[in-house]
């Protein structure tokens, strides 16, 4: 069996300001608008750095670039709760 030189950061279709500040662990799925991966942050101080759900949107279609903004404005405004996750980050690109 061939040896796979790329690394998942390589294959992770992120926008570079992400690429800079987070660093892919896993992929965990895809579903229709986009890919979920696992990744920690880079430059954390400390122990040890949490590790984070990265969700890649594709928004090449509006109902795409639509979902993507809904779900963005419906997490911001979710109450912190030990079941509910929480949005660090959103970032975007010109793609």
């Amino acid at each position: 069996m061939g040896s796979d030189s790329t690394t998942l950061d390589d294959k992770c279709d992120w926008p570079l300001s992400l690429k800079e500040d987070y660093v892919p662990i896993k992929f965990l799925g895809r579903g229709q608008f986009g890919a979920v991966y696992s990744a920690v942050r880079k430059g954390e101080k400390g122990g040890s750095r949490p590790e984070v759900a990265i969700k890649s949107v594709a928004g090449e279609t509006s109902s795409a670039r639509e979902y993507a903004h809904r779900e963005v404005a419906i997490l911001k405004i979710l109450p912190s709760h030990r079941n509910v996750i929480k949005c660090f980050d959103v970032y975007a690109d010109d793609r």
